[in-house]
């Protein structure tokens, strides 16, 4: 695991475990309680146990440049677009930066793209798996990872959300959400990940302070709000 996590052995455990099942994982927590570090942790996990990772960790700076985060996470996947239906291809490529078409970007059509390039995706590493009888751990190989959520450029959280509930319940999803203290500030779950298919295989994990010994042993700077 990663080293720059400090004693949360048991939750990145749980969290891990529902990853491979394969499921759905939402980290919450206020800001700076180590919510990225975990995701960071899990993420290299996954790289390390041979995962295909598809990531993005928005900015509240980015949060206003429309399809920044898809651009981050479906890039990986870019030489597949080119077996996409027209209207998908370009709506894709033009959100990648991968086009000088003038067309406006039809949304529905990047929707659908980001949907038809995850079940690429996963597809691909089960024909694999499938041809090398797999690891015989059960642990799913794709993982869309989503670090702050709430700063998703809103295109890009329409159109992963419009996949993500027709795809999901083949791949891992990780995301993590800032939570506020106070009884008015309850944050609604990003992505729709509390509505079905993904409600079922929905782990939500809302991390505690650390204990005076696990915080001593904390590098400065080693988890980002």
């Amino acid at each position: 695991m990663d080293s720059a996590v400090v004693g949360r052995d048991a939750v990145l455990e749980r969290a891990w475990r529902s990853l491979a099942g394969p499921g759905v994982v939402l980290i919450e927590g206020p800001a700076g309680i180590g919510k990225t570090a975990m995701w960071r942790g899990l993420v290299g996990r996954a790289r390390a146990a041979g995962w295909r990772v598809l990531s993005c960790a928005p900015t509240e700076a980015e949060a206003a440049l429309p399809f920044a985060a898809l651009a981050d996470l479906l890039r990986p996947l870019a030489e597949q677009m080119a077996t996409l239906p027209r209207p998908q291809r370009v709506a894709a490529e033009v959100a990648l930066l991968a086009s000088d078409s003038e067309e406006p970007i039809d949304e529905r059509a990047l929707g659908a793209a980001t949907r038809s390039l995850l079940d690429a995706a996963v597809s691909a590493v089960s024909a694999v798996s499938a041809g090398s009888a797999g690891s015989g751990t059960g642990e799913t190989p794709v993982l869309v990872a989503v670090d702050d959520a709430p700063w998703l450029d809103r295109p890009s959280e329409r159109a992963l959300r419009f996949a993500l509930r027709r795809v999901a319940p083949r791949l891992a999803v990780l995301v993590t959400c800032r939570s506020d203290s106070g009884p008015a500030s309850v944050p609604p779950v990003p992505l729709g990940l509390d509505q079905e298919p993904t409600a079922g295989a929905l782990t939500r994990i809302e991390l505690d302070p650390l204990g005076v010994g696990a915080t001593t042993s904390c590098a400065p700077g080693s988890a980002r709000p």
